[in-house]
């Protein structure tokens, strides 16, 4: 009889931690893939507001005029406004092949693997890979364990009188830039994390109090990114269980360069999965007690009239 009555609420308990587990996991899912759709779409947001806003200098009479005639000086004012109305690393105007006419703080840099990759007869951008000899001239982008950086790149063509005569081109390097990390976590509470490779070059994610930047994603999550595959579900995150969606990021050739990632500490939703299940082991024991006092409660009650019963008979035998 004990048995009969433990033995259901056991089994409930058992079925109802498994369902509550199950659902605290779609909802973990749930909330990273949201949490990275809302991290691209920054970015994306982002982009679209440097391509406007160089599509739209290179569009402009007054700036092809300026470019053809050479004129550093105008246009070294033109990039300095353009740069911190942007707030990019660099801006630069060059000619055709790619060689700086005038930029930002007066760069000079080799432009030009990323301008023959973009440049097209309409604004294009993407992600793109600098050495860090280049990104070093016009940002601080030295992160532990890489060398190079991560940059979104821009490039407008300049017409004048139908001909190509230069580009408007804008660079902002990934590499220490918390702008997008930051706007995440204080949107959505989670972490958020930009890596160059497998490498954290801006990220919310911290170990022993400091950014954890130049250090690296599994081996087990990188191998699926580099597949042009996201990543979802438990994964470590130095030393600490996250629920997290990885997603790769490409150049303009298709090529993986790097990674976004969103995650929530594990932790909490395993605390409340623990709970419960101590409560539905407390309920279980309560039952059970009660279950044995009903027992011996009932059991005495059937057995006295027996017993008063046989102790009549035997009187009566007597």
């Amino acid at each position: 009889m004990i048995l009969c009555a433990i033995i259901p609420l056991m089994v409930v308990g058992g079925v109802s931690t498994n369902k509550i587990t199950e659902e605290m996991q779609i909802q973990g899912d749930n909330s990273v893939n949201d949490n990275l759709n809302i991290f691209q779409e920054s970015i994306e947001n982002v982009i679209v507001e440097f391509e406007t806003t160089t599509s739209y200098t290179a569009s402009l009479d007054t700036f092809s005029e300026l470019l053809v005639n050479d004129d550093k000086e105008v246009l070294y004012d033109f990039a300095e406004k353009m740069k911190k109305s942007s707030e990019v690393d660099l801006v630069a105007f060059t000619d055709k092949n790619g060689n700086i006419i005038s930029s930002s703080d007066n760069v000079q840099t080799n432009l030009k693997p990323v301008i023959s990759k973009l440049l097209s007869n309409e604004v294009q951008s993407s992600f793109e890979i600098i050495s860090g000899s280049e990104a070093s001239k016009y940002s601080d982008y030295k992160v532990n364990n890489i060398n190079d950086a991560l940059a979104i790149c821009v490039v407008a063509p300049v017409y004048h009188s139908g001909e190509l005569v230069g580009t408007v081109t804008l660079v902002d390097i990934v590499n220490n830039d918390d702008y997008w990390v930051d706007s995440l976590k204080e949107r959505t509470g989670n972490e958020a994390t930009i890596f160059l490779k497998n490498v954290r070059i801006s990220t919310t994610v911290q170990t022993n109090g400091q950014d954890a930047t130049g250090t690296k994603c599994s081996d087990e999550v990188y191998n699926i990114i580099t597949n042009h595959q996201d990543y979802v579900g438990t994964a470590n995150v130095l030393g600490s269980e996250y629920i997290t969606k990885y997603s790769p990021i490409e150049d303009k050739d298709g090529n993986v360069v790097g990674i976004i990632f969103t995650g929530i500490p594990k932790a909490p939703f395993v605390a409340v999965i623990t709970d419960t299940r101590n409560e539905i082991i407390i309920i279980s024991l309560l039952g059970l007690l009660l279950s044995i006092l009903i027992a011996l409660y009932t059991g005495r009650k059937i057995t006295k009239p027996i017993e008063e019963l046989k102790k009549g008979t035997e009187e009566f035998g007597n």
